[in-house]
């Protein structure tokens, strides 16, 4: 294996793994259809402009992954704040 970038570790896999957290609000709106999520950018957002909408995802089309498993964790920081850990892994292709 060659290092490429000092302090990351690659292989030529084909696997994928992501990890996305927002706050519990966020989630919970996104569930609901108030918002969807551009992936690429990891941003959510109420409004997307017609040329945009290949590019954000209502919950349902991101969670409903044909070939990744999805996954999700809530978690409540020390001082309180309510947050969501979720994301995709396996194999693509």
């Amino acid at each position: 294996m060659i290092s490429i970038r000092s302090c990351v570790f690659e292989t030529n896999s084909s696997s994928t793994h992501s990890l996305n957290i927002c706050t519990q609000e966020e989630w919970d709106n996104w569930v609901g259809g108030k918002l969807l999520y551009n992936e690429y950018d990891e941003k959510f957002t109420d409004k997307v402009s017609n040329n945009e909408d290949e590019d954000y995802l209502t919950f349902d089309s991101y969670w409903d992954d044909k070939y990744l498993e999805t996954y999700k964790v809530c978690y409540t920081s020390e001082s309180g704040d309510k947050i969501v850990i979720f994301g995709k892994y396996g194999y693509d292709g």
